[in-house]
């Protein structure tokens, strides 16, 4: 329950320090690939009418591969075989969306925030070149938060 507590807040956080090099709107739309309880999580804090700093709302969905991902602007994948990882970010390489998973070695396959575990605590580890590709910035307050920056 805590690690799916922390992954939800830190996904809902990463929306916070992430610009878009094109405004996504006023709803931003978290995909969820496995990891129902962390879906859950979210639409319940969502649900109690969170709005971002920036006045934005938040819309969960639980999603899979034959899901219509193109109006997301964050993909958590978990739970999947490392060989199911290269179709999705081949997927969704067209499109300005994070990447976040807690799959070891995602940012070489090209995410841009794998969770990972540093003195005993869940954090995180970025890939500014990944993210620049699908025309994503991070904030300077989330690089120094990172353990490791790629």
């Amino acid at each position: 329950m805590q690690d799916t507590s922390l992954k939800a807040g830190y996904l809902i956080n990463f929306l916070e320090f992430v610009q878009w090099n094109q405004d996504p709107g006023p709803v931003l739309q978290i995909g969820i690939i496995g990891a129902p309880d962390i879906a859950d999580r979210i639409d319940s804090i969502a649900s109690k009418g969170m709005s971002l700093a920036r006045h934005k709302t938040i819309q969960v969905q639980q999603v899979d591969a034959e899901s219509d991902l193109s109006d997301l602007d964050l993909v958590f994948l978990s739970e999947l075989k490392a060989e199911q990882i290269p179709d999705y970010i081949k997927a969704l390489s067209q499109q300005q969306v994070l990447l976040v998973s807690d799959a070891s070695n995602f940012l070489e396959q090209g995410g841009m925030i794998e969770f990972v575990m540093a003195q005993n605590r869940l954090r995180f580890s970025l890939s500014q070149t990944n993210s620049q590709k699908a025309g994503l910035r991070f904030s300077s307050k989330l690089l120094d938060l990172a353990v490791e920056i790629q």
